[in-house]
C-alpha cells in the first residue's frame, strides 16, 4: 500500500497530535480501501496510536489489525464537558509520551473535535486564556469554531496547568 494522508490532517501538537476525519470517511461516503490507505499512511508517518472520539467502535478493529494502538473515547454533544477530564488524561498517556504521535479523530472535523483540542490546550497550559486556544486551533486547523466549539474551551479553568 501507497498510503493516503486523512482529510483535513491539522497538527494540534507538532509532531505529538494530528486530528483529522476518520480514516476512510464518515457514514455513506466511508470506504474500506480508502481506511487501509489512510491507515497505512498513518503507519509510515511515525504514527503509533489513534483515539477515536466516535460513540460507536467503527475502525477499531482495523486499528488493532494495523498494529496501531488505540482508545476509544466516545463522546457526544449532551456529555462532552463532563468527559473532558477523561479524554485529557487519555490524550496525556497517548499523545505526550516519547516519540510517540497520536491521531485524534471524530467522524469529521467539526465544532466538537476543535473545541476539544482548544481545550486540551488550556490544559496542558500551553495557552494562556480561552481567546488564545480558540485562535491557535482556528490557525492549526484552518477552519472557524463555532459558538458549540468556543463553549467547550470556555468550560476549561485557566491558570494552573490540567484546571479544568
Amino acid at each position: 500500500m501507497i498510503g493516503l494522508q486523512p482529510r483535513s490532517l491539522s497538527w494540534i501538537l507538532p509532531h505529538r497530535l494530528a486530528i483529522g476525519e476518520r480514516p476512510g470517511g464518515y457514514g455513506t461516503t466511508h470506504r474500506r480501501i480508502r481506511r487501509e490507505e489512510e491507515i497505512a499512511w498513518l503507519k509510515k508517518q511515525g504514527f503509533v496510536a489513534v483515539a477515536s472520539l466516535l460513540a460507536g467502535t467503527n475502525n477499531l478493529q482495523a486499528y488493532d489489525e494495523a498494529g496501531l494502538r488505540f482508545v476509544h473515547l466516545p463522546v457526544t454533544w449532551d456529555d462532552v464537558e463532563s468527559r473532558l477530564d477523561a479524554i485529557f488524561a487519555e490524550l496525556d498517556q497517548v499523545a505526550l509520551r516519547e516519540e510517540a504521535k497520536t491521531y485524534l479523530h471524530g467522524d469529521d472535523v467539526d465544532d466538537l473535535l476543535v473545541g476539544i483540542c482548544g481545550a486540551y490546550l488550556l490544559h496542558l497550559g500551553l495557552v494562556q486564556n480561552h481567546p488564545s486556544a480558540v485562535a491557535t486551533v482556528e490557525a492549526a486547523t484552518g477552519r472557524p469554531l463555532g459558538p458549540e466549539g468556543r463553549a467547550i474551551v470556555a468550560s476549561v479553568g485557566v491558570g494552573e496547568p490540567g484546571a479544568t
